[in-house]
């Protein structure tokens, strides 16, 4: 069993891209196991219609609803996750598949993991934190600065 984050394409367009018509695209985590992607219903973080997932980058949209009860949320992964990590990726706005992912590997016990909780690029290089997941109450914060490269 593992976890991969991917991108999912909605209906919907940013307002910066209405005039040349390209649909927003939004990071959601998801659970293989056995080679197969685990279903699962998401909701787009810019129309809120509900997805659901069925394989890596594809999913239908099932529900134009913005109020869906069977969708997890920031709120349901704060019941899960120790105070302390919550407290961390609530102060740093981490978005849904982070805590997606960090509440896959506690659950999961793949203790050593390492999550990226911020990233940002400037000029030729990125930078930012993530964590690293030693158990349920350990864990480290570490930054990472890194040269963009470009290769033909």
């Amino acid at each position: 069993m593992q976890g991969i984050k991917h991108l999912i394409q909605c209906k919907c367009i940013l307002p910066q891209f209405k005039t040349q018509q390209i649909f927003h695209k939004f990071v959601v985590f998801s659970i293989i196991d056995d080679d197969k992607v685990e279903k699962k219903l998401v909701q787009c973080n810019n129309c809120a219609a509900v997805h659901k997932v069925t394989e890596i980058c594809k999913s239908e949209i099932i529900n134009k609803k913005d109020n869906l009860r069977g969708v997890m949320s920031i709120d349901d992964y704060k019941i899960n996750l120790p105070n302390n990590i919550s407290s961390l990726l609530e102060s740093l706005n981490c978005q849904l598949h982070v805590w997606e992912e960090i509440n896959f590997v506690i659950k999961h016990k793949k203790w050593g993991s390492k999550i990226i909780i911020t990233h940002e690029a400037y000029d030729d290089y990125t930078c930012g934190k993530y964590i690293i997941i030693n158990s349920k109450n350990d864990f480290e914060i570490e930054t990472f600065d890194e040269e963009n490269v470009i290769t033909d």
